[in-house]
């Protein structure tokens, strides 16, 4: 028996079989692990990322401050506070919870539908955001260091960089489609089970 069918026995009969109830609650938590899984992954490899690239910034800014105006502090400055609050916003899809559907029931499920209402956003919303705020960033570092540079190399180096960036949102672009599809599942699934426990 397919989901269709399941959701269609549902409606239509009175739930009676426990083995089928204890089967989809399986089945809806074991892809809510594994969802958790594959963003923790994702979010352990960007704060590491942002780690590293915090460290490099802060080297930069201290080794060369005195040489560059506030734009030049400014500019870093704001690149690692956008990496610190985009972790941050991106951390908040995680389930530290570490619950199962079995246990927390219809609580259970509308703190799933939150996490992955919020995610939806930091994929839709929040990156492009923190994308083009840290594009304005790099240009007003870019800009400072480049100043006593010739208008060629300048205009050049902001056009390459710009591409680079350009090229980096297009691919999340493209992944970004199969992920809310994915979220666009579970949040069905999930959402059908919700009604199936309430109407119980």
């Amino acid at each position: 028996m397919n989901f269709d069918e399941l959701k269609s026995s549902w409606q239509t009969q009175p739930l009676n079989s426990g083995m089928e109830i204890n089967e989809l609650k399986a089945t809806l938590d074991n892809k809510w692990n594994k969802y958790q899984q594959s963003l923790y992954r994702t979010n352990i490899c960007m704060t590491l990322g942002f780690l590293a690239a915090t460290i490099v910034i802060t080297w930069v800014f201290f080794a060369f401050q005195a040489e560059f105006g506030l734009a030049f502090k400014l500019s870093l400055a704001s690149t690692c506070l956008l990496m610190i609050v985009f972790a941050a916003i991106a951390w908040r899809s995680y389930d530290f919870k570490k619950d199962h559907l079995e246990v927390a029931s219809t609580d259970f499920i509308k703190y799933q539908l939150q996490k992955i209402s919020w995610q939806r956003k930091v994929i839709s919303q929040y990156i492009w955001i923190y994308m083009v705020l840290l594009w304005l960033a790099v240009m007003t570092y870019m800009v400072e260091i480049l100043a006593p540079a010739s208008a060629t190399l300048r205009y050049s180096a902001i056009g390459i960089t710009t591409l680079f960036l350009v090229i980096v949102a297009f691919r999340d672009a493209r992944k970004q489609k199969s992920r809310l599809a994915r979220l666009d599942d579970m949040t069905a699934e999930l959402e059908q089970q919700q009604k199936m426990l309430i109407s119980n």
